[in-house]
C-alpha cells in the first residue's frame, strides 16, 4: 500500500525504485523486490491495493484501472476480460448522487456483457478468504454468466 501510494502521488518513480530494489542485498532484499514487483501506481486507495493483492492469488488475467466505453471513470479491475471487480469505499459511495452514478455504472457494464462484483473495506479487511472464494467461484462459471448461458 505504501509503495502504491508513493508511486501514485509521484513521490518516487518506478525506474529508480526498481533499480534500488534490484541493488538491495541482505535480509529482506527478496521481499523488497517482490513488493516493488507488486506495486501499482494506478491504485487510487489502500482498499484497491489490498484487494489487488488478494486478486493476484488467482490464476487469471488481472488488469487495473480499465477504461470501458460509456463509463466516465475507469473500473478498478477487470479479470479475464469480462469480470469487473470494484473496491467500494464508503467515502465515495455515500450520497444520493453517488448512489445514482453507481446504478448507472452497473447498468452500463451489464449492457456490455460484464459481470460486476463489489467489495467493501470490511469485506477485504475481515473476510479476504470469502472475497477470494467468491471471485474464484464467479470466474469458474466463465463469461457465459454474463450472457445468461447464451454464449
Amino acid at each position: 500500500m505504501v509503495l502504491d501510494a508513493a508511486l501514485h502521488c509521484g513521490m518516487v518513480q518506478r525506474g529508480p525504485l526498481q533499480a534500488a530494489a534490484e541493488a538491495a542485498r541482505g535480509h529482506g532484499a527478496a521481499a523488497l523486490r517482490r513488493a516493488v514487483r507488486f506495486a501499482d501506481e494506478l491504485a487510487d486507495s489502500a482498499l484497491e491495493s489490498v484487494l489487488r493483492l488478494i486478486l493476484t492469488i488467482l490464476d487469471c488475467a488481472l488488469h487495473t484501472q480499465v477504461r470501458i466505453p460509456g463509463l466516465v471513470a475507469p473500473v478498478d479491475f477487470v479479470l479475464d476480460g469480462w469480470l469487473v471487480v470494484e473496491a467500494d469505499g464508503f467515502e465515495f459511495h455515500s450520497d444520493r448522487k453517488a448512489y445514482r452514478n453507481d446504478r448507472g455504472r452497473l447498468n452500463a457494464l451489464a449492457a456490455q456483457g460484464y459481470v460486476l462484483l463489489r467489495f467493501t473495506w470490511e469485506d477485504v479487511r475481515f473476510r479476504p478468504g470469502w472475497v477470494l472464494e467468491l471471485v474464484a467461484r464467479v470466474l469458474s462459471l466463465g463469461p457465459l454468466v454474463a450472457t445468461g448461458g447464451q454464449g
